[in-house]
């Protein structure tokens, strides 16, 4: 079963994927365009090329480390997001953190993919069908591993419910208890007084 708000969270997630690749992936594609390159790191810090072949250190820059903030920063925001509304309009936590899992799962193999794509492009010179894709498997095995980490920490804080017994019965039905209890009374007050 899916939550009810998984189609806020599909929207939420695949906008934040695409501004990720618009701002941060797709660029690089322009790398070899012979016009200066520049793009910033998560921290800020410029990386910034001019005349170069998409080889040697740019390559390593692409590949090691440099997406991967962007994603968890992205991955951290929306399950606290998620866990907040899930709190606050009271649905069940673990039915939408399940679904997030999925979408953000999803979402960073479109991310590699692309970035596999790219980097297929930048190496082949034009000649792309002549290189092979980068095997960015590890680095989703290792981002999926983050994402679900985090969830399963979320999930460990959730208090259990009290999904049976006399103590949920009475949480659900609180004014129903008093109005008979208070019934009760009044009935004993009047057979009294009679």
């Amino acid at each position: 079963m899916t939550s009810p708000l998984r189609p806020k969270y599909q929207k939420r997630i695949t906008d934040q994927f695409r501004q990720l690749q618009v701002s941060q992936i797709t660029p690089w594609a322009f790398l070899q365009s012979g016009k200066p390159f520049q793009i910033s790191r998560f921290d800020g810090r410029l990386i910034s090329y001019e005349g170069i072949l998409f080889t040697g250190s740019p390559r390593i820059v692409f590949w090691k480390g440099y997406i991967e903030p962007f994603i968890e920063k992205i991955c951290l925001d929306e399950i606290e997001h998620a866990v907040h509304q899930a709190k606050e309009r009271k649905t069940d936590i673990a039915e939408l953190l399940a679904d997030l899992d999925l979408m953000l799962c999803s979402n960073v193999d479109r991310a590699y993919s692309e970035m596999e794509r790219i980097d297929r492009n930048l190496m082949g010179r034009g000649f792309p069908e002549n290189v092979s894709l980068y095997d960015s498997s590890r680095k989703r095995t290792r981002m999926k591993q983050f994402i679900k980490s985090h969830i399963e920490a979320e999930l460990s804080m959730v208090p259990p419910e009290k999904s049976r017994g006399l103590e949920f019965w009475y949480e659900q039905n609180k004014a129903v208890v008093w109005l008979v209890g208070i019934g009760v009374a009044l009935l004993g007050l009047l057979v009294k007084l009679s």
